[in-house]
């Protein structure tokens, strides 16, 4: 029983602290971290969002539609948005910010998290001319804004390389992504032509 148990620790040791799974490729294979499944499909795309999330409104938030589905999660994991750890957010949506902040302290990287901002009814990057912003829904985070701006080039370069570092040298890492990635998050930082690192929605991409 004994070998067992020191084998385990040596396995949990080497999935946390070891050489973190690659984003790019994890999916949810991070570490020896079970698969995690959330309370819903992943919508493979908008009218999935719709189906899944329902209908936020058009124009202005639909007061019934937040009353039944928008809650306040409380205790989730780290010392973020100054020390208040909670989060308006889509009741379906609060397991997968949980499971992936759980990761997150897992990887020690719970602590560099300084503001996560959730809902809020607008247009993609305030343009009437787009489809509502999934943040529309509550169903998309922004992890620490100030560190982590979007820029908008065809061909940006790719995650975690020498370029990316000097646009971004104090923005998201590696294993807080293969975390979100874990709990079902997409992540805006490899998106092609509006790169935006600080951004993780609950849409299959």
């Amino acid at each position: 029983m004994l070998l067992n148990l020191i084998n385990l620790l040596s396995r949990r040791w080497s999935g946390v602290f070891g050489e973190p799974p690659d984003p790019n490729t994890a999916r949810y294979d991070v570490g020896d971290l079970e698969p995690f499944v959330g309370p819903f499909r992943m919508p493979q795309h908008r009218r999935d969002a719709y189906r899944v999330f329902g209908n936020p409104g058009v124009g202005k938030v639909d007061p019934r539609w937040e009353r039944a589905n928008m809650i306040v999660a409380r205790d989730l994991p780290g010392d973020w948005n100054a020390g208040k750890n909670r989060l308006y957010i889509h009741k379906l949506a609060e397991p997968h910010l949980r499971e992936a902040l759980r990761v997150c302290d897992l990887y020690g990287v719970i602590g560099d998290i300084e503001t996560i901002g959730c809902f809020n009814f607008r247009h993609q990057r305030h343009d009437p001319a787009r489809p509502l912003s999934y943040h529309s829904f509550g169903i998309a985070v922004d992890i620490n804004p100030m560190f982590n701006r979007p820029i908008g080039q065809e061909i940006g370069p790719a995650p975690f390389t020498e370029k990316w570092m000097e646009i971004w040298p104090e923005g998201v890492s590696r294993e807080l992504v293969a975390a979100f990635k874990h709990a079902g998050w997409s992540w805006g930082g490899k998106w092609k032509s509006f790169i935006d690192p600080m951004h993780f929605e609950l849409i299959a991409r």
